[in-house]
């Protein structure tokens, strides 16, 4: 007799969180909205995003190890949006 196959896989949990990103002309602003306080700024986009990825990390209690993707999902004039994928 064949095994059967499992009929629910198993799932990999994860977690999304808004980031909002604003171009301020000097610099940027991040903050994701669903950690409140969860705010930094920067002179780049890219230096914004490491310091509000460290941050998110620090809230979260993530270990050092868990790696955490951001995804850009739209531009509105001076704000991006995206997404912590973790």
């Amino acid at each position: 007799m064949s095994p059967v196959p499992e009929k629910n896989p198993k799932v990999t949990d994860y977690v999304v969180l808004p980031l909002i990103i604003t171009n301020e002309g000097d610099g940027f602003n991040a903050e994701i909205p669903t950690l409140p306080g969860c705010e930094s700024w920067a002179h780049t986009e890219e230096e914004v995003i490491e310091k509000i990825t460290e941050l998110a990390r620090y809230y979260m209690k993530l270990p050092p190890s868990k790696k955490i993707k951001t995804d850009l999902k739209e531009r509105e004039g001076n704000t991006l949006h995206y997404r912590l994928i973790f």
